[in-house]
């Protein structure tokens, strides 16, 4: 499952009914995963945060089952750069020749394009 994914069904077969008993499910960690049972006796389970959490499916008189849940973060495929703003300068072309403007970028290297026996290994 990913973050955020909601309404996870699955549906369980039990063999032989016990008259007015019902499944029962949990999570380790209802912070990264809930889990629930719904009016039709099958298990919901929702995707909160990254990470893995143990579901536990019990039923009266059977041995528990459970199982592993991972929920993956969700990936952001194209994220919304927002408003341009209209009074901020084009930067314009980029100059090779000039050193980056941007501090947090990388730091220009005279030597980057010169070749040695050394760095070639």
């Amino acid at each position: 499952m990913t973050v955020g994914d909601k309404n996870k069904i699955i549906t369980v077969d039990i063999e032989n009914p016990i008259k007015n008993k019902e499944i029962s499910v949990k999570s380790s960690d209802n912070a990264i995963a809930k889990a629930s049972v719904n009016y039709a006796g099958k298990i919901v389970l929702q995707a909160i945060a990254e990470g893995t959490v143990t579901i536990t499916v019990s039923y009266p008189e059977a041995d528990d089952v459970t199982f592993q849940l991972i929920v993956n973060r969700k990936e952001i495929i194209n994220p919304d750069p927002g408003p341009i703003d209209p009074e901020k300068p084009d930067p314009g072309p980029i100059d090779p020749e000039k050193p980056n403007p941007d501090p947090g970028g990388e730091k220009p290297n005279p030597d980057k394009d010169k070749f040695s026996p050394l760095n070639l290994l």
